[in-house]
């Protein structure tokens, strides 16, 4: 009778850890296909700053050219982006610590 009872426990125990890594699996999954191509762009984006950083006289290129054509819209763009800097110095320590390596992939602004 208890060993019955037992063997049934061990069953149910089994099947119940079968079904737990078929859904781990499943989630593992189903979080790869969404993670990974945000992760992709993440490192096209990473490369691009990279590559920008490498060649500072574009971006000065870029912006004597606004001013020259468009002063007002430059003027914009330059709080805009003055802006969006601030915003990024403000959250970019609560996003260290979402990071696996925090002083490789959110501080790629900073001179080394």
């Amino acid at each position: 009778m208890m060993d019955d009872k037992i063997q049934h426990l061990l069953e149910r125990r089994a099947y119940w850890v079968a079904q737990s890594q078929i859904q781990r699996d499943s989630v593992a999954e189903q979080v790869q296909k969404l993670v990974m191509p945000a992760l992709g762009q993440m490192d096209r984006l990473r490369l691009g700053v990279w590559w920008l950083r490498q060649r500072p006289w574009l971006i000065g290129a870029g912006v004597a050219t606004a001013v020259m054509l468009r002063p007002r819209r430059a003027w914009r763009w330059l709080r805009r982006g003055w802006s969006w800097w601030r915003l990024w110095q403000r959250f970019r320590p609560v996003l260290t610590q979402f990071s696996a390596y925090p002083t490789k992939n959110l501080n790629f602004f900073v001179d080394k």
